[in-house]
């Protein structure tokens, strides 16, 4: 039975028995979850975990006045229905809904910006471990695990499952780094739809670790496998949301490369102005200088080597596909 609330403003209490739960007495009750459970996230997980058969949990908050307005909740354990085989230790409740276990992840949306929020079951070691269970379960379930997508495809649902299983890794209060990055390269490797989440999370695993560099060249590939972030992009957000982390520890976002815009500008000059607007037309031409040659991308280089006509010169530039090169030159 998982509990959710913010810091600060609940807690779980089992009550001694359902006389003291019926009247709100507090004598001789214990406290399952605290006000406070971890500082570095807004809310509390508690999953209250169902092991002995035929027990009931009286449970309700401590907060004045919560427990008499019906903030309280009996829970029976079955004496029957069992979740696991005691013997072999297999699952025999399974998981079967991705849309649940990202209910159990917080998941909701940032709506000024779209990005993805899951902080919720992650808080401690104990939280992270029981929901690593829940999603691996999930692999054996697809692709209909998937059921937030209506036509999900085997790829898909295993990117979805290695991308959590990495998230959760990432997220728990001692980070597994190797076991998170080799989680994500497994939902990269899938190439399903989730290959660009999968990507965005492993390039802000290097922020975390303030492995800088690493964090750099995974953003450029990012950009080359999901695009630059722009809002018409199925994928731009999952570029966008780890571009914002870049801003939110201080590490520039790569400008050159994938992530550039990928324009070159070119600027030519008149190194002898002509006298008179009808100047012999092959004069002029011989008499125009390339100036500068501008990446829009972060790279800006002035070409001394080709100081002298642009026609004798002919010099190459390379253009990426879906790029653009503009001209400028005086009339």
């Amino acid at each position: 039975v998982v509990f959710h609330y913010p810091n600060f403003y609940h807690d779980v209490i089992a009550m001694a028995d359902e006389q003291h739960y019926n009247s709100c007495n507090f004598q001789g009750s214990t406290t399952l979850a605290p006000l406070i459970q971890n500082t570095d996230f807004e809310s509390v997980t508690y999953y209250y975990n169902c092991t002995t058969p035929g027990k009931v949990e009286y449970l309700t908050c401590s907060i004045p006045g919560h427990c008499g307005a019906g903030q309280k909740v009996m829970v029976k354990t079955s004496t029957t229905v069992k979740a696991f085989d005691e013997v072999t230790g297999e699952w025999l409740l399974h998981v079967h809904s991705l849309n649940q276990v990202l209910r159990v992840l917080g998941q909701r949306y940032d709506p000024s910006t779209g990005f993805l929020i899951l902080d919720r079951g992650v808080q401690t070691e104990e939280l992270a471990e029981q929901t690593l269970d829940w999603i691996w379960c999930g692999l054996d379930h697809c692709p209909s695990f998937v059921d937030i997508l209506p036509n999900a495809t085997l790829d898909d649902c295993k990117g979805a499952v290695y991308s959590l299983m990495g998230y959760v890794s990432r997220k728990r209060p001692v980070p597994q780094w190797s076991k998170a990055e080799y989680y994500y390269n497994k939902a990269i490797d899938t190439k399903g739809i989730y290959e660009c989440d999968a990507r965005s999370y492993l390039t802000e695993l290097y922020l975390q670790k303030g492995d800088y560099e690493t964090a750099v060249v995974k953003a450029s590939e990012l950009c080359s496998a999901c695009g630059k972030g722009d809002e018409s992009d199925p994928f731009g957000t999952a570029v966008r949301q780890v571009k914002s982390t870049f801003e939110s520890v201080g590490v520039e976002w790569p400008t050159t490369g994938p992530c550039g815009t990928n324009i070159v500008e070119v600027t030519f000059a008149p190194s002898v102005a002509p006298s008179k607007p009808n100047d012999d037309h092959h004069q002029h031409h011989t008499n125009t200088t390339l100036t500068r040659i501008t990446f829009i991308d972060g790279v800006d280089g002035l070409w001394s080597t080709l100081r002298a006509s642009f026609y004798r010169d002919n010099p190459i530039i390379e253009c990426p596909i879906g790029g653009s090169v503009v001209f400028h030159y005086p009339n």
